[in-house]
This record gives C-alpha cells, structure tokens and sequence, in this order.
C-alpha cells in the first residue's frame, strides 16, 4: 500500500510543478522548491501579523476588536463580490471554459 501512496503522491508533486509555475519564474524555477512569494504578498501577510501583534498588545477588549473586525469584513464584501463578478466577466482574464477530460 505504501508504494501505491508514494506513487500518487509524486505524481501529484509532478503535476504541480508543471500547472503551478507558468510565465516569467518558469524558466527560474528548478522543481525542488515551491516558489518565493512576491513582495507584495510578504507585505501584505506582514502587515496583518504586525496588526494583530498591535491589537493583542494593547490589551483590547476582545468582543470589540471582533465585533469591529466583523463590521469591517462586512462592509468589504460586497466590494469583493463586485469586483469578483467583473473579473469573471472579463474575458482577458478568464478563459473559455476546457472539458476535463
């Protein structure tokens, strides 16, 4: 059985390393490590840890800093939801749709 499951699972690593990388960091890529993120995702992801370490650090009432977090992420959503629809919508940025099989 466990010749079987390290079959499948070099497949799949396989098959990720060929539908992951695509365009410029293609060629860069060696196939034994994912790729780095981008700096804009590090800074992203750095800033939501650095605000979290804030808030946590100040001792704020917790069912306030929920209740705000709550109210924020819901006055987004519907932003992203819109610009969701107008990305699907773009055909330079989705293509037609392929069979699977």
């Amino acid at each position: 059985e466990s010749d079987a499951g390290d079959e499948q699972g070099t497949r799949l690593s396989e098959n990720w390393n060929d539908d992951a990388i695509q365009g410029e960091d293609a060629e860069e890529f060696d196939g034994e490590t994912p790729p780095v993120l981008s700096f804009a995702t590090s800074s992203i992801n750095a800033c939501v840890v650095m605000v979290g370490a804030i808030v946590a650090g100040l001792d704020a009432p917790r069912k306030r800093v929920i209740l705000v977090a709550q109210s924020v992420d819901g006055m987004l959503l519907p932003v992203y939801r819109i610009c969701l629809l107008l990305c699907i919508n773009d055909s330079r940025l989705v293509s037609r749709p392929q069979a699977i099989c």
